[in-house]
């Protein structure tokens, strides 16, 4: 299973911190001029609806990384995201012959110029039945490689608000 990009699960966490800050100050305020019964009330739903949406987050996460392999079969390729200083470039390492990245003429080793792998897979999906140029660097030189994308069978697209 391709790793997810965790930069998004981070800024995402962060939010919701900063959230539960600005939504907890006020109203950790205002629950000081409640009834003890009802302060129990309200603290009960804040952490319900902070469970709720965390694990909202989570199943996103979850279905991402599942589209994710499902287009990486589907087209006959995987990458791994080493460490770069100039951006997420990531480096593609199986491409599988007879499907679609093969007979586009990516190979093993390319690395692929995008500014996150959210935005392959975006590009991809995006562009179902059409053609797609994706930048790579091979030894030293700069291409564009065009995809054919065949149209995909991707189960729980219309669940993931990601992809």
């Amino acid at each position: 299973m391709p790793e997810y990009n965790i930069t998004l699960g981070l800024v995402m966490l962060v939010i919701f911190g900063i959230l539960a800050v600005v939504i907890y100050l006020p109203l950790n305020y205002l629950f000081k001029k409640l009834s003890a019964s009802l302060q129990k009330i309200a603290r009960t739903t804040l952490i319900i609806i902070g469970i709720t949406g965390f694990s909202f987050f989570m199943f996103q996460v979850g279905f991402a990384i599942l589209i994710q392999g499902q287009v990486n079969r589907q087209l006959g390729f995987n990458y791994a995201t080493p460490c770069s200083e100039d951006g997420e470039a990531f480096i593609i390492t199986r491409v599988d012959s007879n499907m679609a990245m093969f007979r586009a003429g990516l190979k093993v080793n390319d690395t692929v110029r995008l500014t996150r792998v959210d935005d392959l897979y975006t590009m991809l999906l995006g562009n179902q039945g059409g053609e797609v140029s994706i930048p790579i660097r091979r030894g030293g030189e700069t291409l564009e490689v065009k995809v054919w994308v065949p149209v995909m069978k991707i189960r729980y697209r219309g669940i993931c608000m990601v992809y």
